[in-house]
């Protein structure tokens, strides 16, 4: 079974290659949906606690 996947990844590499970027680009993209949430959640706390919350409201 190894040496089949071993055969099959020669054979494509623009397969592994595509496959690999796409779980890459995943992981980019959850880390910056991780990041906006947390930025969102500490912008509401300190707009909430702060005279500037009155300002921009």
């Amino acid at each position: 079974l190894w040496l089949e996947n071993a055969t099959l990844a020669a054979e494509h590499p623009g397969v592994i290659k595509g496959v690999v970027a796409a779980a890459i680009a995943f992981g980019v993209l959850q880390v910056a949906v991780m990041t906006a949430t947390t930025a969102m959640s500490v912008l509401s706390a300190v707009m909430g606690l702060s005279p500037l919350a009155l300002i921009v409201r």
